[in-house]
């Protein structure tokens, strides 16, 4: 039983504590709300765009030192120590943020425009001292022209795939890429123009008479980048150029090309056959004399190259038969070779 309250907790005890009961609030449906199977209304959260939206890039730097030494490896790519793959995002950024009109080439820039992209770059890297200054510029504007013709085909499929050919719908799908909004409607109605339609498919059928369609899974890296990167896997040596084209073409399993997952494997087992030897030699110093793999020998080359055929999955039918005509083209290369030396 509960103690009585005394006569002095009665004086002082609270009155009126009862809470009121409160009323909910009606629901207002609009675009944050959804309904469920049977028709009760939730709020939620605006639904998310998919995709990766617009990525980071570096930041400029009044500091010469902070900025990182780039030089070209060809007319249309750079590269440094590391990160390389920010050189292409960052001119890629202020090619579409600094477009100075609907226009529908890198080319049709204006000069100072054009000055101006790289005026903005070289704050954010530098060229190497030796390299000649017009050339890397010839170089950055070659990516920017590849680039930007890139962003503005896969934005106008993008609309195709949306919307058809519904004009307006398309001005409604801005890019993010795109600053100001009467740019991209420009560019719509320039898409839309019967000049535009058949100049692209004009353009489209001298693409499939050069050859067939070679899809790869490199991403924006390019090849240089992807070959520096397996000759790091492979210990300092650089792997065959078989090696980089399975690595560039074959479907991905688990985020690793075929050619990855191969080099890792190996150096888990070099690493698992040095630990072994490591117990039986004791302190003495590894070498090839006590039995430890080096994987960056011959033999672990070797093995890149003995690739199953049948086990790759390359990205289309043109893709393997050029891996194909490319190997029996090496080969009768070898042979052809060996029969001179023979005679």
């Amino acid at each position: 039983m509960a103690p009585r309250k005394t006569v002095l907790r009665r004086a002082y005890s609270k009155k009126g504590t009862k809470r009121s009961r409160q009323t909910q609030e009606p629901l207002v449906v609009g675009e944050g709300s959804i309904a469920g199977a049977e028709g009760e209304i939730t709020t939620s959260e605006p639904p998310k765009k998919k995709g990766r939206g617009p990525g980071i890039i570096r930041r400029s730097t009044e500091i010469l030192e902070d900025r990182p030494i780039i030089w070209p490896i060809s007319d249309r790519a750079f590269t440094c120590k590391s990160r390389p793959q920010e050189i292409t995002a960052a001119i890629t950024r202020l090619v579409l943020n600094h477009m100075p009109g609907p226009l529908r080439s890198f080319h049709a820039f204006d000069n100072p425009t054009k000055n101006n992209i790289e005026f903005i770059f070289l704050k954010k890297f530098r060229y190497r001292e030796d390299e000649d200054p017009l050339h890397c510029r010839n170089v950055l504007y070659a990516i920017a022209a590849k680039r930007y013709t890139e962003e503005l085909h896969e934005a106008r499929d993008s609309c195709f795939k949306k919307f058809g050919n519904n004009k307006q719908a398309w001005k409604t799908c801005i890019p993010h890429w795109c600053l100001d909004h009467n740019n991209w409607h420009g560019l719509c109605d320039i898409f839309a123009t019967e000049e535009w339609q058949g100049l692209s498919k004009t353009n489209k059928v001298n693409r499939t008479k050069t050859g067939p369609k070679i899809s790869h899974h490199g991403g924006s890296a390019s090849a240089h980048q992807h070959l520096e990167k397996l000759t790091e896997l492979n210990n300092g040596k650089q792997p065959p150029m078989r090696a980089l084209f399975i690595h560039l073409h074959c479907a991905k399993e688990n985020g690793k090309s075929p050619i990855v997952a191969q080099m890792e494997a190996a150096a888990a087992a070099a690493a698992v056959t040095a630990a072994a030897a490591a117990v039986e030699s004791g302190p003495a110093d590894l070498n090839e004399a006590n039995g430890v793999i080096d994987p960056s020998t011959t033999e672990a080359n070797t093995q890149l190259e003995a690739l199953d055929i049948a086990s790759l999955h390359f990205t289309n039918e043109q893709t393997q038969s050029v891996y194909v005509s490319g190997n029996l083209y090496i080969y009768l290369l070898k042979c052809h070779t060996l029969v001179h030396y023979f005679k």
